[in-house]
């Protein structure tokens, strides 16, 4: 009787020990197999990130279709990740496969259209394609979108992209807005104020840009690129003083440019042949004026004779040799002044020297149109006429 009570319990008790076993060999199996699938992936991921680094180092040597290849192999390992499909984007723009590269764009956006990159890869395809609404929208969003890291200097990158776009476009007026905005949150760094001021000097706006490299000067002392750029800048804008200024300490820093010389020579010509600068004599004004106006005269003189006119003749309304307007009616004026100079006092009176200039920028002005662009004096003459009252500025 007591042997039949014992058997159960001891089935019971194999029966548990049984279960016990079997549940422990399968939590082991499972845990093994999820050791296996994670070592797997682990391998997966190994596999991948090194045909990524391999598509890297193809990028940075140029050869975007072996890049292409790393790329896709790394993708099968892993197909959703993001920097592979943007690598790989990026590899195909590279390698001019433009339509499979904003597939993997497009679709790259639909997952972050935030992404200041993606944006800006797009950006460059539509610029590439000359879709000019579309790459001002992709600019705009890669301007103001998200970074991982560097934002503002991607920002920039951005948006000095879409300005030189703007610019093959002839949209100078779009372009100038974003440099101006770009201006505004420039950190002191005289290279990036270096590299506006050029910008600005494509457009022209020579104002900006030179308040740009004047920037950029103050920041780094001893550029005399910075100096030279804010000297042909204010040379531009008719400044010629502050050019002088400018371009005479490009040239001491070390500027061996024969352009930025020649340049300073101008702008010294300009400033010598003044009447009206500040601070010199009533003799040296009548002086100056004499000097300007026997060298408009000889100019007038040289043109009309390589023109084939009669310095002495009555003023047709058309030169009948060239077709183009006469220098007879000049000619005319320069007689009648001349009978008037004779007068020692003449020139005391202000308003007659003004009379006088005004002789003198017209010949520089209509011989430049009859007989090209002058050089020496007669150039100085010629962008004096034209920036009078900036000049001493």
């Amino acid at each position: 009787m007591e042997i039949s009570q014992t058997l159960p319990k001891r089935t019971i008790r194999g029966e548990a020990l049984i279960i016990a076993v079997l549940a422990g060999v399968a939590v082991a199996g499972l845990l093994l197999v999820f050791a296996l699938v994670k070592r797997f992936h682990d391998w997966q991921a190994v596999l991948a990130d090194r045909n990524y680094r391999h598509g890297i180092n193809e990028m940075s040597y140029g050869t975007a279709p072996q890049a292409i290849e790393y790329f896709r192999s790394a993708l099968f390992f892993q197909p959703d990740n993001f920097d592979y499909q943007l690598s790989l984007a990026q590899a195909l723009e590279g390698a001019g496969r433009y339509d499979e590269a904003e597939a993997y764009l497009q679709n790259l956006w639909d997952r972050e259209p935030q992404s200041g990159m993606v944006n800006l890869q797009l950006g460059r395809l539509a610029a590439h394609a000359h879709k000019t609404t579309a790459a001002l929208r992709y600019y705009h969003n890669a301007i103001y979108g998200l970074w991982n890291s560097d934002s503002d200097q991607n920002r920039r990158v951005a948006r000095v992209e879409l300005v030189n776009f703007l610019i093959a476009n002839s949209d100078i007026t779009q372009a100038q807005a974003e440099l101006i905005a770009m201006q505004a949150g420039l950190p002191a760094d005289p290279k990036l104020h270096m590299q506006v001021a050029n910008l600005f000097m494509r457009l022209p706006d020579y104002e900006h840009a030179l308040a740009e490299f004047r920037e950029a000067r103050q920041l780094d002392r001893h550029s005399a690129e910075a100096a030279a750029g804010a000297g042909i800048a204010a040379f531009n804008l008719g400044r010629f003083r502050t050019a002088v200024r400018f371009l005479d300490t490009a040239v001491k820093s070390g500027d061996r440019d024969p352009n930025i010389r020649g340049m300073l020579e101008t702008a010294l010509l300009v400033l010598g042949s003044n009447p009206q600068a500040h601070g010199i004599s009533l003799q040296e004004r009548v002086a100056r004026v004499q000097k300007n106006f026997q060298i408009a005269k000889d100019r007038l003189q040289q043109c009309m004779q390589a023109r084939g006119e009669n310095v002495s003749a009555a003023p047709p309304a058309v030169n009948s040799q060239t077709g183009g307007t006469s220098l007879q009616p000049l000619s005319a004026r320069m007689s009648d002044l001349r009978a008037k100079l004779r007068r020692k006092t003449a020139l005391n009176d202000p308003d007659f020297r003004d009379t006088v200039m005004d002789f003198v920028y017209d010949v520089e002005e209509d011989t430049e149109d009859a007989c090209g662009t002058p050089t020496g004096s007669d150039l100085a003459l010629l962008l004096l006429g034209r920036s009078e009252e900036a000049a001493e500025e």
